[in-house]
Order: structure tokens, then C-alpha cells, then sequence
């Protein structure tokens, strides 16, 4: 009788070991040294890749919601880093609504529909005011060149946050009050969201990437949306077409004759 309860005991004590350390592999989060991980060499990969991608030649679909209403339609692009966007914006039956051309410096916008055309310079502000999108310009090149890397926050120190998946990481940076997070898939080595957050913990910008394809021995994606929650804005692009580091790209912007020129000056 005693040997049966001793037996007893030692089952519920190896049963009650099993599950506690059972409940803390499951539980406690990965440590980076246990497999000889650095989140350095995933951030140093991606942004190499980013490199790799020195222009791009685009065609696709875009969607822009805010306050004023939703609109959607096709669009062209020629990029090339670090400096140089030109885009052109047709809407339904082939009209056309727009194109600019958006340096670091100065840009210059054409509206078709009132033909006016304007131009000044590249700050946020003036893409706030010119393109409905609150966004500056390493934003707009890392968003239009298919290629989000880690570059708007290379002097920062990187924190990470292994998920439950051994397939996903959270990349968090703290910039001047904000949180910044990318959400990196491990396996493919690329970032699928990046998420600004307001030091209240609200949602300022979040960028999406999807329908990831491999080219070259490069993850490109063909589908991204900008969510600006306090600007109630939403901008969706997909790539129905992406040429890489081609040398066929055209940067020439030609408007009417008749069209009125405005020199747009930011507001104090």
C-alpha cells in the first residue's frame, strides 16, 4: 500500500513537471541567442535586397478614399532612387486625371480635368495639401518602388518580438514619442506591415504588403495599402505590371499650351 501511494506521488509530480515546463515552452518568449539568431542579419538582408532594386517601370489599378469621396482608376509609374517619381493617374474610358513629377526637392503636378498645373516644393506639407496624402517623400519612394526596407530607421536601435509563429517577427523602433513596428515574415525574409503608432498607443500610419512574388532572387509585392486613420485616408495600388532595374524609363513631362501655371507656396 505505502510502495502504491510513493508510486502515486511520484506520477503526479512528474505529471505536474511535465505540464509547467510544457506551459512555459509554449509561453515564454524565444530567446534570439538559443538558435544563434540576430535580428541585424534579417534587417541587413532585406535592405540589401532594397538595394537591389535600383528602378522600377509600373502599371497597375489604384483606389484613393478620404474625406472628400472615393475614386479609383490606372496608373503608370517611372521610379528611380533615389530622388525621381513620375507618375500618371487615367481614370475611367481612358481620360486623363492626372501626373506629376515628384523629385526629393521640387514637384509638379498637372489636373487634366481643370487643367492647371502646379509646382513647388517636396515637403510634406505641400503632398499633404497637393496629393490629399499625408505622407513625405521617403515614404511615397519606399511605398512606389515595391521595395519596404528599414532605411527610414537606420540611425535607430532595433527591438524584436518573436511571435507565437516561427515564421513571423515584430521589428519595434521608438522615434520621437512614436512606435514604429514591421512585421516581417522570417521564412521569405520580407516585410509584410509597417505600423506607426502615436505614443497613446493610436494607429498614425500602416502600411500593407501582399502578393509577395520572387524575382531575381527578389521579394517584390504586387498589392499595397497606406491606412492614415486621423486623415481618414486610403490608398490601395496593385501592380498589374513591374519592370525591374529597366533603362527604359521616361521622365519627360509635357502639359498643354494653354494650361495655368500656378507656384504653389506653403502655408505658415
Amino acid at each position: 500500500m505505502k510502495i502504491l501511494i510513493g508510486r502515486e506521488i511520484v506520477i503526479k509530480v512528474l505529471s505536474f513537471i511535465f505540464v509547467v515546463s510544457l506551459f512555459i515552452s509554449c509561453s515564454a518568449p524565444k530567446k534570439i541567442e538559443d538558435d544563434g539568431f540576430d535580428i541585424r542579419d534579417v534587417i541587413k538582408q532585406i535592405n540589401n535586397s532594397s538595394k537591389k532594386i535600383k528602378s522600377l517601370k509600373g502599371a497597375g489599378n489604384i483606389s484613393l478614399e478620404n474625406e472628400s469621396g472615393a475614386n479609383s482608376g490606372s496608373f503608370k509609374i517611372n521610379l528611380l532612387k533615389p530622388d525621381s517619381i513620375s507618375l500618371s493617374i487615367t481614370g475611367p474610358f481612358g481620360i486623363n486625371v492626372a501626373k506629376a513629377l515628384i523629385t526629393r526637392d521640387s514637384f509638379l503636378f498637372h489636373d487634366s480635368f481643370n487643367n492647371v498645373a502646379v509646382k513647388g516644393k517636396t515637403t510634406k506639407r505641400n503632398i499633404a495639401e497637393i496629393f490629399k496624402l499625408n505622407i513625405d517623400f521617403d515614404d511615397i519612394l519606399s511605398v512606389l518602388s515595391c521595395s519596404p526596407d528599414f532605411f527610414r530607421e537606420s540611425n535607430l536601435e532595433p527591438q524584436i518580438d518573436l511571435r507565437a509563429s516561427d515564421n513571423e517577427a515584430v521589428i519595434i523602433y521608438q522615434k520621437e514619442g512614436d512606435i514604429i513596428k514591421y512585421y516581417l515574415n522570417l521564412e521569405n525574409k520580407y516585410i509584410s506591415k509597417r505600423v506607426v503608432y502615436s505614443g497613446s498607443g493610436k494607429i498614425i500610419s500602416e502600411e500593407n504588403y501582399q502578393s509577395y512574388y520572387k524575382k531575381d532572387n527578389i521579394w517584390i509585392p504586387r498589392s499595397i495599402k497606406i491606412v492614415l486613420p486621423y486623415e481618414n485616408q486610403l490608398l490601395s495600388l496593385y501592380f498589374e505590371k513591374q519592370e525591374i532595374n529597366t533603362d527604359n524609363l521616361s521622365f519627360n513631362f509635357t502639359i498643354p499650351k494653354d494650361t495655368k501655371i500656378l507656384n504653389w507656396r506653403e502655408k505658415n
